[in-house]
């Protein structure tokens, strides 16, 4: 979903540079050695981290939205602490709300919210209102919408969804609308 219309400036959406197939599968395959390294010599963050690395790649520059939310759910499970958990989950919804899948984004956004009972800090807690927020704008709940923007405007850390003056047009709009 692009929520750049209000803004002159488009965010930057896609890979870094033209990819070739070849060019993909042997990334991939770097990426997969990398973890394969990480498993054998190294530590469970570390493997985790090789993981991450392996799905912002398919995230970002493959575009391959189905296998990136695999293995971004891989290194979810390799993670602990609530807090880094919801970074993950934070990826997923971003691909979640990109691909319009409301199911999914109901179920990711109900597993932050156990997550920040659990004891996620602050910073998350503040950023899971505002991707409630968007979810709560896509099944036209707008009541709950304003409610949850206009409670996160002081303090707004959700850059990667959209920028600030773009969230103040949401939440003023939202709020006019109830």
């Amino acid at each position: 979903m692009d929520f750049a219309f209000t803004s002159d400036k488009k965010k930057s959406t896609g890979p870094s540079k033209k990819w070739t197939a070849k060019q993909l599968r042997e990334e991939i395959a770097k990426l997969d050695q990398k973890i394969e390294e990480a498993k054998s010599r190294e530590g469970d963050m570390e493997v985790r981290d090789a993981i991450l690395d392996k799905a912002q790649f398919l995230k970002d520059e493959a575009q391959d939205y189905p296998l990136a939310e695999t293995v971004f759910r891989e290194a979810y499970a390799l993670s602990g602490g609530a807090s880094r958990k919801m970074e993950i989950l934070f990826d997923v919804i971003l691909m979640n709300i990109e691909k319009f899948d409301l199911d999914a984004l109901k179920k990711d956004i109900a597993v932050c919210k156990q997550l920040v009972e659990d004891g996620a800090d602050w910073d998350k807690k503040n950023k899971l209102k505002i991707f409630e927020g968007v979810y709560c704008m896509l099944i036209r709940d707008f009541n709950r919408a304003a409610d949850l923007l206009l409670s996160s405007i002081a303090t707004f850390t959700c850059a990667e969804l959209m920028d600030y003056k773009q969230f103040v047009f949401y939440a003023v709009v939202m709020a006019l609308v109830t």
